[in-house]
């Protein structure tokens, strides 16, 4: 992943990496990033 170029973010590396999550949760990760109007269902979904 890029590390940020601004000054308001910063970067942690966590002490967990993404392989030992995937094998505690058994499963890879993913985002899911729901748009719309107001009072569309957006949150009625998720």
């Amino acid at each position: 992943m890029k590390k940020p170029n601004s000054n308001n973010c910063t970067w942690f590396d966590g002490f967990v990496t993404c392989k030992d999550r995937e094998r505690l949760h058994g499963h890879k990760g993913a985002v899911v990033w729901f748009t719309g109007l107001s009072a569309s269902g957006k949150s009625t979904i998720a």
